[in-house]
């Protein structure tokens, strides 16, 4: 799982999430919060695991 933007490693500072658009293109969001750890494994073991048959990555 790619946790990088623009070069800098998020980990600690953002997180970020890929998505396709409207236009049905890949597209990138990323949010400063408190705590990154937490916040990653929480989307990655509830909302990524509730996606079947797509490819979601953050």
């Amino acid at each position: 799982m790619d946790r990088s933007h623009k070069g800098v490693n998020l980990h600690q500072f953002l997180v970020k999430i890929e998505f396709l658009n409207a236009r049905n293109q890949k597209d990138t969001a990323a949010f400063k919060v408190p705590y990154p750890p937490q916040w990653i494994n929480a989307i990655e073991n509830n909302l990524l695991k509730e996606q079947s048959g797509s490819k979601v990555q953050g």
